[in-house]
């Protein structure tokens, strides 16, 4: 978050193209790390009935951000004197906000609590255990290892000032290696074809409204096509607690089949209007369907890869932030060339 703020405030003073675009993907660089951060949080700290809920909220905001931040740049672009710069500025400032966001309540930890080894005891001890957790039982008491682990005391303090502490069981090869592994398992294979999918047709759609929106017949002005992305935002909101809460209480094959035809009945609908220069709705209508899918079955699909792989979870998710990042800029290359 650090190598970000001080890569945006490069960003929004450079004064060449090249240093433009050093800068840009040093961002892209910086900023991918929270991908990836975020779904480990939520298979470490939630139970697995929870998870599908949790992380419908991590890929609504994710995702969110995709349709707020081109709205916001907008208006931005359309007012402010500097234009694209003052927008960079204002994502400098948030990176910043979020760097002591960070710092205070996110600290690095990589704490690994020490495992109970078993121990052989007699008889006569298992009969006094025995009775011991009978009378703790009927006192209402949950017995120690049970229902209850004692807490870990550390100050605050002492957590705020280790600011690096590493893991002495993970080597630097092995971190770039496990999480190519997993690309072995076939959900992560699909999960991975299915969030760049999605994630790429919604990013061309994107770049495609302001040269296809302010040129003739549409001409609309470029605060007009920022309020486009409230037609995404409505997407994600239902895709957030259809792809999430209710994806925790019925199967996930009647939701991923749903998810799926909704995304390309949107593409074909964005396609059919652009072709043919029909009315804006049909646009905005298509995007919001396309919105939909690209948080509703990605949502599911990672959900699914962190309850059948919980042991090498965060490797997944790893694989899966980083390849279909990829397949995105496949499809964004090839459509914009």
């Amino acid at each position: 978050m650090a190598i970000l703020f001080g890569v945006l405030i490069w960003t929004a003073q450079a004064k060449t193209f090249n240093s433009l675009l050093a800068a840009r993907c040093l961002s892209g660089f910086a900023s991918s790390a929270g991908e990836s951060l975020v779904p480990e949080i939520v298979s470490d700290v939630f139970f697995l009935h929870e998870r599908a809920a949790m992380m419908s909220i991590y890929v609504l905001l994710t995702s969110g951000g995709s349709a707020v931040g081109p709205l916001i740049a907008s208006f931005v672009v359309g007012l402010a004197p500097e234009t694209w710069r003052d927008f960079t500025w204002v994502c400098a400032g948030l990176a910043g906000f979020n760097l002591l966001a960070m710092y205070f309540f996110y600290p690095e930890s990589n704490f690994r609590r020490p495992q109970v080894y078993e121990v052989a005891v007699t008889n006569e001890e298992k009969v006094k255990s025995s009775t011991h957790l009978e009378t703790a039982t009927e006192k209402g008491e949950a017995p120690l290892g049970v229902q209850h682990v004692d807490h870990v005391q550390i100050s605050w303090p002492r957590v705020w000032t280790s600011l690096i502490r590493t893991d002495s069981t993970m080597t630097t090869v092995r971190a770039f290696i496990r999480p190519l592994l997993t690309l072995a398992y076939p959900s992560v294979l699909w999960a991975v074809i299915l969030y760049g999918t999605s994630l790429a047709s919604q990013v061309i759609l994107i770049f495609a409204f302001p040269s296809l929106l302010l040129a003739p017949p549409y001409l609309f002005a470029p605060s007009s096509v920022g309020l486009m992305q409230i037609a995404a935002i409505i997407g994600f909101l239902i895709a957030c607690f259809g792809g999430g809460y209710i994806s925790d209480y019925i199967t996930a094959r009647r939701i991923v089949r749903a998810g799926a035809w909704i995304g390309s009945a949107g593409c074909v609908v964005v396609a059919f209007t652009c072709a043919y220069k029909l009315y804006w709705i049909g646009i905005a209508f298509g995007f919001g369907m396309l919105s939909f899918a690209t948080v509703y079955s990605p949502n599911i699909a990672i959900t699914y890869v962190v309850e059948s792989h919980s042991a090498v979870a965060s490797d997944c998710l790893v694989a899966i932030n980083f390849f279909k990042n990829i397949v995105a800029f496949v499809f964004l290359y090839v459509a914009v060339d």
